[in-house]
């Protein structure tokens, strides 16, 4: 089955091992700001991980998202925002002077191994996320 399946695009080979158009790759989209200079990075894949988390001082939300593309890398995406909801009943000059100062640097990686993670997820996390590569957990075939 390697043989027949090695002249087939990729696309085509999901299809087989994962039966008819299984595997649902969206184009991605996604904003990354490099010292000040904006760009977008666009590309196919699947979101398989996304939390938002508050800073300690709450004055700021950390985004992390994890994409798989058909290649089977792994995109980190990663980036801060200013938490309006925190200081709403704030002015304007207030939101100006936060947007201002926050740092809109943002992190966009591409790994083919988790552990090349390590910098900015937790280890127990990242065991779960080799764990359900491993397996193939990430998606599943629901004939419902």
């Amino acid at each position: 089955m390697i043989l027949l399946l090695a002249n087939l695009p990729e696309s085509d080979i999901m299809k087989v091992i994962f039966g008819g158009d299984y595997m649902h790759y969206k184009r991605i989209e996604l904003k990354v700001t490099d010292q000040g200079i904006h760009e977008r990075k666009i590309f196919q894949g699947v979101k398989i991980f996304s939390r938002s988390k508050l800073s300690k001082d709450q004055k700021s939300i950390l985004t992390q998202k994890l994409y798989l593309t058909p290649k089977q890398n792994i995109v980190y995406y990663q980036r801060t925002d200013v938490n309006y909801d925190q200081n709403w009943q704030h002015n304007k000059d207030y939101y100006e002077l936060a947007y201002g100062q926050l740092d809109r640097e943002t992190v966009f990686k591409v790994c083919q191994d988790f552990d090349e993670l390590s910098p900015f997820l937790e280890n127990e996390l990242l065991e779960k996320l080799k764990e359900k590569q491993l397996t193939g957990k990430f998606f599943e075939k629901l004939d419902i």
